[in-house]
């Protein structure tokens, strides 16, 4: 285990901050992934946003003075990530969601980065992603020269960054507003207001993300996609760069097509409209055959759901039936 010494600074290296809510099954495996890193100079701050299934109650026999909990009623994960980041006191900041894992040498990998890199105001690693069908992929990070675009494409998962504290408390954190797709958002923010000009990465995957049980219902689908159609439009806002307006109306236009599938037909319509204006949008987010709909946002919108419908009867009637005696 290695510490680091910096004398006149009372504050950690890392402060690893995890939001906990009914993950009882998890957050043992989660914390120990953060207390068992090769950087002992952190802080693990825990805040159990209210769970009813005794959440918390796993950590209580954990031995380790860099681990403090703090119990509450329920305000919603947003505003827990908020508290924690103001209760936390590391030059750099670690996200974590109760079900998610580092690897034991990501926190000293990417504060070496940034040690190594002054301006730079976040490392972002690859990640692992464990699929509900036990398969896993690996997510690359963004590419830092094209950095919006690839925000608003794919994201990054908040287990791969670590924060440089300055940029991050500038940024205001966390949108509280936001039930979804409250990580997309928050990179997007931070790289259109600048407080991201510098971004250092590896490819290395140095933390495992849970996706989504493949079986959540469909209106889970679709209000991800509704946050993140209502996040670009605020966001649009603060884009200057003509590649960035093309870029953020691009990923509008994906959002679209999602909840055109759900479907949510008046949110669908809503966010096409906004995204069809760009014909180089179009051209980025549509597949050729739906281009020439660039002018009727409720034709595309309508094409979507139909061909979803197609792909769901055609994906029924190839799967072979059940024999019953």
């Amino acid at each position: 285990m290695k510490s680091r010494e910096r004398p006149g600074d009372p504050g950690p290296t890392v402060s690893v901050l995890i939001p906990l809510h009914n993950k009882r099954c998890t957050i043992g495996a989660t914390v120990r992934s953060a207390l068992d890193q090769s950087l002992a100079d952190i802080e693990v701050l825990v805040i159990d946003d209210g769970s009813t299934d005794g959440s918390s109650q796993e950590l209580d026999d954990v031995r380790d003075e860099r681990l403090r909990v703090r119990r509450r009623e329920n305000r919603g994960a947003n505003l827990t990530r908020n508290e924690l980041l103001a209760w936390s006191s590391g030059r750099y900041v670690q996200f974590l969601d109760a079900d998610d894992l580092l690897a034991p040498t990501k926190l000293e990998r990417q504060s070496q980065q940034l040690d190594d890199a002054p301006h730079a105001a976040a490392s972002i690693c690859a990640v692992r992603e464990l699929t509900p069908d036990g398969s896993v992929e690996v997510l690359l990070p963004p590419d830092p020269d094209h950095l919006v675009q690839d925000l608003a494409h794919r994201g990054a998962i908040t287990v791969g960054v670590l924060h440089r504290r300055e940029p991050l408390m500038a940024s205001g954190g966390f949108d509280p507003r936001r039930t979804a797709a409250q990580e997309y958002e928050l990179h997007l923010r931070l790289a259109l207001r600048s407080h991201w000009d510098t971004v250092v990465t590896t490819s290395e995957a140095l933390g495992s993300w849970n996706r989504v049980d493949g079986n959540a219902i469909t209106a889970d689908h679709g209000r991800v996609y509704r946050q993140k159609a209502a996040a670009l439009v605020e966001l649009l806002e603060l884009a200057e760069r003509s590649e960035d307006v093309t870029s953020l109306r691009a990923a509008l236009l994906n959002a679209a097509r999602h909840l055109a599938r759900v479907p949510d037909l008046a949110a669908a319509r809503s966010a096409a409209t906004i995204g069809l204006v760009d014909r180089m949008a179009v051209e980025q987010a549509l597949p050729r055959r739906h281009r020439f709909m660039r002018r009727s946002p409720g034709a595309l919108v309508t094409a979507e759901l139909l061909e979803s419908r197609l792909r769901r009867l055609s994906g029924s009637l190839r799967r072979p039936s059940s024999l019953v005696d």
